[in-house]
């Protein structure tokens, strides 16, 4: 009997001090989070409060922003402090939104507009504009035992209607996934539906966007992996009745770090394509880079961020570490295809960088001059004249309308396009591009100092002339007055 009662004793005894010690579990993940949570340049995470309980506990977290050019407008003070508030209930059975669950615990936390010190009066009115007394942002944590930690996010809508103009989005909301050692994180977030209106005539409307994501985190400050983001429709009008539009839209991005090298592709899709008076069936855009050096691209990476604008010193060690970047034999490779009515745009382009990778090795000087030397590049191009002419009409007709305060009119859309017209005849006179029936074609080989235009060799001043030809199709004085 007293064996029982004593094992009693120690059952009752562990049930009634097991949340606690979960408790002191937690404030030690909380620690770790802190210490080795990824923030951006600029900004610090501390964990300012942490009051203790039985079952639960209190905790506050402070985010310091610091000022920046781009922020100055909306901060009054050095820096910005934003205080994240906390609950946390201690495991090791914990409740969810999906139900009971075990874990050390589970934290969630939220932040108001009255939680940021340090705006200045018109930050305060825009942040309280747009989302009230609503929590900004909703997170809850749970810290599982073995798999890492699960963060649900869920952002407050915003609503605004102000004489004329109405803004509508319902915020974005989804799961975070990272493992304890904070190098492994699996995100999918959705983006609800955005409606912008404005009284000038501006409009901007989506349809539901999703992200999807799968990374690893290389030297502690380089994700790598694959990204993907999908959105069904997109429509943009702006005051002056410039149009936007696409549907499918699909960009992802894979990167991998092979023996310190980065190799990396980006491909973009979109269907139903309309800019202005063009309508384009598809658009596809693909770019792949290969063999770029892994350090100097993480040294690369923490200068750019830089919050203070970048000295002089700063751009000089960016343009050496681009160079040592590149060293390796870095590969460039871009293609662009656009299906309009029937005719296709056709792009592509290629940048083959020499392997002087050896040259660092032996601590010897690397400069831009020894990439050149042995760069290799290829540009193609193809598209209907229509086309063309077309896209570059669009192109100067906004930049024409943008010189003038009234829109222009039918008098000089016609001087517009015969000044186009004239141009281009210009510019296939000079050997810029080829004319074959219906079609322009372009092609441009650079191999080791050595240039071919259109199967014929040319001179740095050669394209230079070229060049001054393009830069030249822009509205005249005699159009915009």
């Amino acid at each position: 009997m007293r064996k029982w009662l004593g094992l009693g004793l120690i059952v009752l005894l562990i049930i009634v001090f097991l949340p606690a010690g979960f408790g002191i579990l937690a404030k030690r993940s909380l620690d770790q989070l802190v210490k080795d949570l990824p923030m951006p340049d600029g900004a610090v995470l501390t964990l300012e409060d942490y009051t203790f309980g039985w079952l639960s506990s209190y905790v506050a977290f402070k985010v310091q922003v610091m000022n920046t050019e781009k922020t100055a407008r909306y901060i009054a003070d050095k820096n910005v402090d934003v205080t994240i508030h906390g609950h946390i209930a201690h495991g090791p059975l914990v409740m969810t939104e999906k139900g009971l669950r075990t874990g050390v615990a589970r934290l969630d936390t939220h932040a108001k507009v009255k939680d940021f010190h340090g705006l200045n009066e018109r930050g305060m009115q825009e942040l309280s504009l747009l989302f009230k007394d609503n929590d900004i942002l909703r997170a809850s944590s749970l810290f599982q035992f073995i798999k890492g930690i699960t963060i649900d996010l869920k952002s407050s809508p915003i609503q605004v209607e102000l004489i004329g103009d109405n803004y509508q989005w319902n915020g974005f909301y989804g799961q975070i996934k990272v493992n304890h050692n904070f190098d492994v994180l699996h995100t999918h977030l959705t983006f609800s539906p955005v409606l912008f209106t404005t009284q000038s005539g501006a409009i901007l409307d989506t349809a539901q966007g999703e992200y999807v994501a799968k990374l690893s985190r290389e030297n502690k400050s380089f994700w790598v992996g694959e990204q993907v983001f999908n959105l069904p429709t997109f429509y943009l009008k702006d005051e002056l009745g410039a149009i936007l539009r696409f549907d499918h839209l699909r960009v992802t991005s894979v990167s991998n770090i092979i023996d310190e090298l980065l190799q990396a592709s980006l491909e973009i899709k979109a269907d139903n394509v309309e800019l202005n008076t063009q309508k384009m069936e598809q658009l596809r855009f693909d770019v792949e880079i290969s063999d770029f050096a892994n350090q100097p691209l993480l040294a690369l990476s923490k200068i750019i961020r830089k919050p203070q604008p970048l000295s002089p010193a700063d751009k000089q060690q960016a343009f050496k570490l681009i160079t040592e970047a590149l060293s390796p034999g870095a590969n460039i490779e871009l293609d662009y295809m656009l299906n309009m009515q029937n005719e296709r745009v056709l792009l592509h382009g290629k940048l083959d960088f020499p392997d002087i990778s050896d040259k660092l090795n032996n601590n010897t000087a690397v400069n831009a001059q020894q990439l050149l030397q042995g760069l290799n590049a290829q540009l193609e191009f193809s598209a209907p004249e229509p086309v063309v002419s077309d896209l570059i009409f669009d192109m100067t007709w906004s930049a024409l309308t943008k010189q003038m305060d009234v829109q222009p009119d039918a008098t000089q859309e016609a001087e517009v396009k015969q000044m186009i017209a004239q141009q281009m005849q210009s510019l296939a006179q000079n050997g810029a591009f080829i004319i074959e029936g219906n079609n322009y074609y372009l092609e441009f080989d650079y191999e080791q100092g050595n240039m071919i235009l259109n199967e014929k060799p040319v001179t740095q001043g050669e394209v230079f002339l070229l060049l001054m030809l393009l830069l030249q199709m822009t509205p005249n004085e005699s159009i915009t007055h």
